[in-house]
């Protein structure tokens, strides 16, 4: 668990958190915004993280 939000949340947060960042700024610096993250909630998942920053990435994609 990381701070207050179970583990099988924190993902959907950061995705949010990752999807926010592409509509405001049109990048995503990932290291500021993981420690963004670690400050608002006691705490970081590295493996939710990449797994969010992973599926935006995914979503983003131009398939042809």
């Amino acid at each position: 668990m990381v701070g207050s939000i179970p583990n099988k949340q924190i993902g959907t947060v950061y995705k949010i958190a990752v999807a926010e960042e592409l509509l405001e700024k049109g990048v995503v610096d990932t290291y500021d915004l993981s420690r963004r993250l670690s400050a608002q909630h006691g705490g970081f998942n590295v493996d939710r993280f990449n797994n969010a920053c992973a599926v935006m990435r995914s979503y983003c994609e131009v398939r042809r």
